[in-house]
């Protein structure tokens, strides 16, 4: 059987080491043979549906005529490989990528598995055939540069300008370790917030790096982070992996083109302490143009492939006196087979997650996703969380954060059929009170429609 943990990272442009480039938002890297376009793996129906759409309750919206048609759902992702196998099967033969993007651009099956997902729930049936309906889908491929996501969004409030009166809904099942602090601020959340302010659902994939993440105050011992046992996070690798590590703090402003001049350096050691690999950007403060070895954001990164063992991490400061009491660090080690010791995702969503006006959606099964609570121990990220789970005939699983926001998504454009326009305070609402989420699990209500053509109290 193969399996998918939808959380592993797209490594295919960034360099191992110290170099400045382009982040890149965290979706999952599949299979090297699922990269190339016509996959085998899209295009064939989940062997599960029945007992999805029955879970999810949509069964009796699709039965009742209702099939998203008043949504438009727009999914921002890595990657669509395979749509073209999957149009005419799993997807209806009009979908395209739209053509924004520029630069280097992944290849992955990601968005062609949430787009068949979508389609999947809210037409009701397995396979496509002529005259089916469901939402309208508008394909962005937002991977490589910052600016290819932010084209994206730009042309979603065109869009939404255009049609005041559809339903406009973003599925981005991606996060970033980058470009924001943690606490829904940042240049990543600036461009959700436009998108937001016009009028646009913006539904987030609350991250799968539970169990591989640190996130803390920044205190120092001379230029060396202080973690809970000393200099040093411990990390444990149970699968041959390729490791990306990643170390950010919170001086992220809501201008990409910002500069910090607070520096930290990541290191990464084997058992023995021997040096793997560092990361030693100079944030300065100053604009070095593409002058290598300087950042002009607060975070490093490096890639290395490990072998089963334990590892460490440790951080270290060029100028510790430049924090305050208040600064926050994260580190995340990235890959399958890969958790930190004495980690604690379950304080922390990353960006967008984190945007407090985005609906953020985590996964029923699984025991690796991020959470974030309040001061009183609350969990107030995700504030939804949705079965995710979906095998196929071939072996394949998919399970985790990204498909449980796709479920999300489907399910709210069939709910959009019947009340209208859902803003983000209605749709808190309708969870607040019971209406999208029949019971409680981990703390969070679980998706489920409620029966069609019972809500007219709450249009």
């Amino acid at each position: 059987m193969i399996i998918l943990y939808i959380f592993i990272i797209p490594a295919l442009f960034m360099s191992y080491g110290c170099q400045e480039s382009e982040e890149e938002p965290i979706s999952f890297e599949p299979l090297p043979q699922m990269l190339a376009p016509g996959s085998e793996y899209v295009g064939e129906p989940a062997s599960n549906w029945s007992q999805i759409r029955t879970q999810i309750g949509s069964i009796a919206w699709t039965e009742r005529g209702y099939h998203g048609e008043n949504a438009m759902i727009a999914i921002l992702d890595n990657g669509f490989s395979g749509l073209d196998r999957a149009k005419g099967r799993t997807l209806p033969p009009s979908l395209s990528v739209e053509t924004n993007a520029t630069g280097m651009v992944t290849e992955t099956i990601h968005g062609t598995k949430l787009t068949e997902i979508i389609w999947g729930l809210t037409a009701g049936t397995d396979l496509w055939s002529q005259g089916q309906k469901g939402p309208e889908l508008r394909l962005y491929n937002t991977s490589g540069a910052y600016l290819n996501l932010e084209k994206a969004i730009n042309d979603l409030i065109s869009y939404k300008r255009q049609n005041p009166s559809k339903m406009v809904i973003s599925l981005y099942s991606q996060i970033w370790e980058s470009g924001g602090n943690a606490d829904g601020s940042g240049y990543i959340n600036a461009l959700v917030d436009k998108a937001i302010r016009a009028g646009i659902l913006w539904i987030n994939a609350a991250g799968n790096l539970g169990k591989s993440t640190w996130f803390g105050p920044i205190e120092f011992d001379g230029k060396r982070a202080k973690f809970p046992d000393g200099d040093k996070l411990k990390v444990i690798v149970t699968e041959s992996s390729r490791v990306k590590f990643s170390l950010g703090w919170n001086d992220f402003r809501e201008s990409y083109y910002y500069r910090t001049s607070k520096d930290l350096n990541l290191v990464v050691t084997d058992l023995n302490g021997s040096e793997i690999g560092r990361s030693q950007l100079i944030q300065d403060g100053q604009d070095r143009g593409d002058q290598p070895g300087y950042s002009r954001h607060a975070r490093e990164y490096l890639y290395a492939t490990l072998q089963p063992g334990t590892y460490y991490v440790k951080v270290l400061a060029r100028n510790p006196e430049a924090f305050v009491n208040t600064d926050k660090m994260w580190v995340t080690a990235n890959g399958p087979g890969v958790s930190i010791v004495k980690g604690n995702g379950d304080n922390i969503v990353f960006m967008p997650a984190d945007n407090p006006e985005a609906l953020t959606v985590g996964a029923l099964e699984i025991n690796y996703g991020n959470s974030k609570k309040d001061y009183n121990g609350k969990i107030i990220k995700p504030e939804l969380i949705s079965l995710s789970r979906i095998e196929y005939n071939n072996g394949m699983v998919l399970e985790g954060t990204s498909t449980a926001a796709a479920f999300a998504a489907g399910a709210i454009a069939l709910l959009s059929d019947e009340l209208g326009m859902i803003h983000r305070v209605k749709l808190k609402s309708l969870i607040s009170r019971g209406i999208l989420g029949e019971r409680i699990e981990k703390g969070v209500p679980v998706l489920k429609l409620p029966p069609p053509d019972t809500l007219s109290d709450s249009r």
